[in-house]
């Protein structure tokens, strides 16, 4: 992601949970157990526009993480912020 587009995508309306690091956005919800990270990721993976986007969900005990990797046929930023956006 380019360093225009990383300051594009912070700046965008409702993405205050996320943050861009070196392979791309990524943001960390918290959970009350696995199993709600588990649900929490199917909700996310079905997300209109997720499908192809090079999106990385872990579970790791109570939490998921988030990751749009780039790289590839990356989506547009608007893509990539409108999934961030209904997380």
């Amino acid at each position: 992601m380019s360093e225009q587009n990383w300051k594009e995508f912070l700046l965008a309306d409702g993405l205050e949970d996320w943050v861009v690091l070196h392979g791309g956005p990524s943001a960390v919800f918290a959970t009350d157990s696995l199993a709600d990270a588990a649900e929490l990721a199917r909700a996310v993976a079905q997300l209109p526009g997720l499908e192809g986007s090079h999106a990385q969900l872990t579970i790791v005990s109570k939490r998921l993480t988030t990751d749009q990797k780039v790289g590839g046929s990356s989506p547009s930023k608007r893509t990539t912020a409108g999934c961030a956006r209904h997380l």
